[in-house]
């Protein structure tokens, strides 16, 4: 159950990562914005 749950948040993440590098953010607030999805 937990690692499910883990591994929901990491697919998540990386959702989150290819949307801010196909549209080329990089302001510091994308960033830690992307951390605390994790």
């Amino acid at each position: 159950m937990r690692r499910q749950r883990y591994l929901e948040k990491l697919e998540k993440f990386e959702e989150e990562y290819r949307f801010i590098k196909r549209h080329e953010m990089k302001d510091e607030v994308t960033q830690r914005a992307l951390l605390y999805s994790l």
